[in-house]
């Protein structure tokens, strides 16, 4: 019995040894592994998917928690001289040239003055195509120092596809509304050399930041068509409010292909007023293609945007 008992503890041990060495071998391949999935970078863009644009990309161009921009603010180009009046900021931006807008636009998100760090701006793209701007707030410990975050991206699009944007509340208290009193379209061209009028009616929303400006349109023809401009244009607002916009889409308003407004306009009485004029810019690839013209007047129904700037730099 004894020698049967000494002879369990034996084998018992050289199990105890084998199992041991198995678990060491075991432990630095999971520890290799989990060591790999920590050392994964993190993706530095969102996929995206959008019916009308092309299935692409969010790419990240800059961002930061400091700027000049000390109110919420959203700025849209489609287009290299759109994009310059943004480089105006002295933000950190790479050089893009006619062609990356061929395929992209620009959205800069700027969520204004905030009193400690932690503050961030998300930008996605959701499955209906409609981007997204969400203001990030702070989780744990914060650094008690003023901040002005802000992200800048860049999302691939296709020509004569306009562009939805979903604010965060920030930014929506920003808008100023603007009620048209007036308007016209005049199309023609096309194979059949088609002459057609219409009114416009509707309204449009601008959000400013110094001389940048960024435009909301909702108008409508009042023709037998009956056809929408829905887009978002940014651009420049110089003294005494004259207002250049240099691409605004035209495709659903006119049927004009690859050829979009540009729009140029006063800001009169303090403001409180706003005339543009807008014309089709014509597409070099396409013959035989429709022309517009448009010409609207435009009066706020809603009060000019209460300064929330922490400091008067602005």
């Amino acid at each position: 019995m004894i020698k049967l008992g000494g002879l369990f503890l034996v084998v018992a041990s050289f199990a105890g040894i084998v199992n041991t060495l198995e678990c060491d071998q075991q432990k630095p391949k999971a520890h290799a592994e989990e060591q790999g999935k920590r050392a994964t970078p993190a993706p530095t863009s969102t996929p995206v998917t959008k019916p009308g644009t092309v299935s692409g990309e969010i790419k990240e161009l800059s961002a930061g928690s400091h700027c000049t921009v000390l109110e919420s603010f959203v700025f849209v180009a489609r287009d290299a001289q759109t994009y310059q009046a943004l480089e105006s900021l002295n933000i950190s931006l790479p050089d893009l040239d006619a062609d990356f807008f061929k395929s992209h636009a620009v959205i800069a998100a700027f969520l204004g003055q905030r009193r400690t760090g932690g503050f961030g701006v998300d930008i996605t793209q959701d499955a209906a195509g409609v981007v997204q701007i969400v203001e990030r707030t702070p989780r744990g410990m914060v650094t008690m120092v003023l901040t002005a975050p802000f992200k800048i991206v860049a999302v691939r699009v296709q020509p004569d596809v306009p562009i939805t944007l979903s604010l965060a509340a920030a930014s929506k208290e920003r808008l100023r509304t603007y009620r048209l009193a007036g308007g016209d379209l005049s199309i023609t061209g096309g194979f059949a050399g088609v002459h057609e009028s219409a009114g416009l009616e509707g309204s449009l929303q601008v959000m400013r930041a110094g001389t940048l400006a960024t435009f909301i349109f909702e108008l409508k023809s009042t023709g037998k068509q009956q056809t929408q401009l829905r887009d978002v244009a940014s651009g420049t607002v110089a003294a005494p409010g004259q207002v250049s916009l240099t691409y605004l889409d035209s495709h659903s308003l006119t049927a004009a292909i690859q050829s979009p407004f540009k729009a140029t306009g006063q800001f009169t009485d303090d403001e409180k007023e706003l005339s543009l004029n807008l014309e089709t810019v014509s597409s070099p690839n396409v013959s035989d293609n429709f022309s517009a013209r448009a010409s609207l007047k435009a009066k706020a129904i809603t009060p000019r945007p209460p300064n929330r700037a922490l400091t008067s730099d602005q």
